[in-house]
């Protein structure tokens, strides 16, 4: 019983920690201070995800040896639009969501 506890406070504490891993993007790319409503949102990071797909050179370091492909799978995988504070904004997590 003493384990269960343990390993469910251990819970309770490392899942705020591990939200917040991921950084908010913001200009030149995103609007500062994100976005009133989710489409825009989205709409924008598909954008920059099509842009960075085209264009191995506008992409982060560790991203511009992958195919076009395989990038999007990545992005998929690493950013999303999150609502923060009554705004949309672009999130990055390396870990992925």
């Amino acid at each position: 019983m003493k384990k269960i506890v343990l390993a469910a406070t251990a819970l309770t504490i490392s899942v705020p920690a591990m939200a917040y891993q991921s950084v908010v993007l913001g200009p030149p790319q995103f609007a500062t201070g994100g976005y009133a409503n989710r489409g825009q949102c989205v709409s924008a990071l598909a954008h920059e995800r099509n842009r960075q797909r085209a264009n191995p050179e506008l992409r982060g370091s560790d991203y511009r040896s992958l195919s076009g492909p395989a990038f999007n799978r990545e992005s998929l995988r690493t950013t999303r639009c999150e609502l923060r504070n009554g705004r949309f904004v672009v999130v990055f997590n390396a870990n992925g969501f």
